[in-house]
């Protein structure tokens, strides 16, 4: 669906504001498209295998060789589907992990100590 110009120009503000309000929350949100197609090409590359695997242990009853081969392929081809399946783009980097966590740890904490609104007992 087509976005008209007012529409499209409040959703680049709102990307912007979240871009700068919190940008390891933007970080993660560009890269679920690069996530959804690997995830895509490994659930193919996973079924493919998948179906090579089984052909190969029905062509193993006719003729060993192929059939231990094409099998053969298939599992390599469902690890392969697997890993890319599992290998997606973190949501925080490795580097920026610990001080990402020290941050939000330091926000929880400050917010601790804030003491609790009037009429509310502790």
């Amino acid at each position: 669906m087509k976005l008209s110009h007012h529409e499209q120009r409040i959703l680049d503000e709102i990307q912007q504001r979240v871009q700068a309000e919190d940008p390891e929350f933007f970080a993660s949100m560009a890269g679920s498209r690069r996530r959804r197609g690997r995830s895509g090409w490994g659930s193919v590359i996973f079924i493919f295998g998948l179906v090579a695997f089984m052909a190969g242990a029905v062509l193993a009853q006719a003729s060993p060789g192929w059939g231990v081969v094409t099998s053969l392929i298939g599992f390599l081809a469902m690890c392969w589907g697997v890993w890319l399946l599992c290998s997606g783009v973190r949501a925080v980097p490795q580097q920026g992990l610990e001080s990402a966590l020290r941050r939000r740890l330091g926000r929880l904490w400050d917010r601790m100590q804030d003491p609790p609104p009037t009429g509310m007992s502790p």
